[in-house]
């Protein structure tokens, strides 16, 4: 399968603006974060940066043809007061189960407000070309939640954008192995993803990110860390109904998968310092700990641990 990403806005045009952010920018944050990921199932070409498809659209100077993809993705950031994700189809478009699927995802981060249809010039002109082909509004950039939403949990929503496409295009009926190879354009010596409630695996993500969700009431349930060049680490989590489980190294999985159980505190050992910051249920994001052995979380308390991040000092 061939998909073309579309950054929304650009070459002059800012698009809408709002809480410090200008829209162009964040389009062509979120395709070049989404490219690489749909990457690993399918053929992923990036409309040019420097361009603005709506005004070549408009122009009659579309540098690609359409014609060859079989679904073009167009990224947008909404304004004028509302908060929440949507997308739009084409009138013709016929079946909408892929962007279904995207809003089913990114319920678990955004008000959703549904699947629409309006003939926006770029798809318009793509559906005329035979190509499905869908603009999604991540979210409103004149919300400051919305925003700070998108920019605590930017990875975790292009995933969830990528299962979708995945998932309602049968590119791959698991994608669960393939997340689980460490992702070797990642070049910090620390990365880890975590599983979490109805979103499942995170991808790999850098040292310093979050990993999990804020603002969300969804429990992380299992993690994976992963060191190199001479990073060694050894970790362990306090689960619901369980406490304190086992002892794992690099790669493995600590928590559970499949049972609905709450991590409640991370314990990590390393032969190098690290700084490392939970986000608990009740209490938000606690003081960062560091040190060669850490610590965080609560234990007794019955409070999920919902996001966390760690860094190598």
């Amino acid at each position: 399968m061939k998909i073309l990403l579309i950054s929304g806005h650009g070459a002059g045009d800012v698009g809408a603006i709002g809480n410090g952010y200008k829209e162009a920018d964040l389009t062509r944050e979120v395709v070049n974060i989404l490219a690489p990921k749909l990457r690993q199932y399918a053929e992923v070409d990036i409309y040019d940066q420097n361009r603005n498809a709506y005004a070549d659209v408009c122009n009659g100077k579309i540098p690609v043809n359409f014609a060859n993809y079989n679904y073009v993705f167009e990224v947008h950031f909404n304004a004028g007061g509302g908060k929440g994700t949507e997308i739009y189809v084409t009138r013709e478009e016929k079946a909408t189960s892929v962007e279904e699927k995207i809003m089913n995802k990114l319920s678990s981060f955004f008000t959703v407000r549904g699947v629409k249809r309006k003939n926006f010039a770029v798809i318009n002109s793509v559906k005329k070309r035979g190509v499905s082909s869908a603009l999604l509004e991540t979210c409103f950039i004149d919300n400051a939640n919305d925003v700070n939403i998108y920019q605590n949990n930017k990875e975790a929503i292009c995933n969830a954008i990528c299962e979708a496409i995945v998932e309602g295009f049968g590119l791959n009926g698991n994608t669960s192995n393939t997340l689980n190879i460490p992702n070797e354009s990642i070049t910090s010596d620390l990365q880890y993803k975590a599983h979490i409630q109805d979103i499942g695996w995170t991808y790999w993500i850098n040292a310093g990110q979050i990993s999990g969700t804020t603002g969300k009431s969804k429990r992380v349930e299992a993690i994976i860390l992963q060191g190199k060049n001479g990073l060694d680490l050894k970790y362990r989590v306090h689960i619901q109904d369980i406490g304190w489980g086992n002892w794992v190294i690099n790669g493995q999985v600590a928590g559970t998968t499949g049972q609905s159980r709450r991590i409640e505190a991370i314990e990590i050992k390393c032969n190098k310092m690290l700084e490392v910051q939970a986000h608990v249920q009740n209490i938000g994001w606690m003081p960062s700990s560091k040190g060669y052995t850490i610590k965080v979380g609560t234990e007794g308390k019955a409070l999920r641990l919902e996001a966390f991040k760690i860094r190598v000092i």
